[in-house]
């Protein structure tokens, strides 16, 4: 088994790209379209095409088959039991006991509209896992961090106007 820390970065990115690829795959064809409120969450957050994107409800969140990515997401702390959401540009998996968290998944709507910025999943990628590793990682990255704050911003000011 080959350890990360010994992997190129391009390798890494190349290896992300593959299974990102993947999963989205999987995910657009067996999940669920957004909901209207959800539509409006994906709208507010600026996602260009919300009606691409597909929801699925899983057990838990899969690790990726790769021995190097998966041992990353391990040591980063995103194992498959401490996750509950993972975003593959418009694939959206849940974990089943966080289904209609709704901060969750506007968060995990942030990522898709990063996506949608950075233009591809290599391109989003690059950063992303740049901001993993040190002097940042997982999750005080920019656009992790993003993600907490536009989640908690939108979930905030909409419950406070009910």
């Amino acid at each position: 088994m080959t350890s990360i820390d010994s992997t190129p970065f391009e390798m890494l990115l190349a290896k992300a790209t593959v299974w990102i690829t993947a999963e989205e795959q999987r995910v657009l064809r067996s999940g669920f379209p957004l909901a209207a409120s959800q539509i409006a969450d994906a709208t507010v957050v600026g996602i260009k095409c919300p009606e691409r994107v597909r929801l699925i409800q899983e057990e838990m969140i899969r690790l990726p088959p790769d021995s190097v990515l998966s041992e990353m997401a391990r040591r980063l702390g995103m194992s498959d039991t401490s996750t509950f959401g993972r975003t593959y540009r418009y694939g959206i998996v849940i974990r089943w006991d966080h289904w209609g968290d709704r901060e969750l998944l506007v968060h995990e709507l942030v990522h898709t509209r990063q996506y949608e910025k950075f233009g591809s999943i290599e391109n989003f990628l690059r950063p992303y896992l740049k901001e993993l590793l040190p002097p940042f990682r997982y999750p005080d990255g920019p656009l992790e961090q993003e993600a907490r704050t536009i989640a908690a911003t939108i979930c905030r000011s909409k419950d406070d106007s009910r």
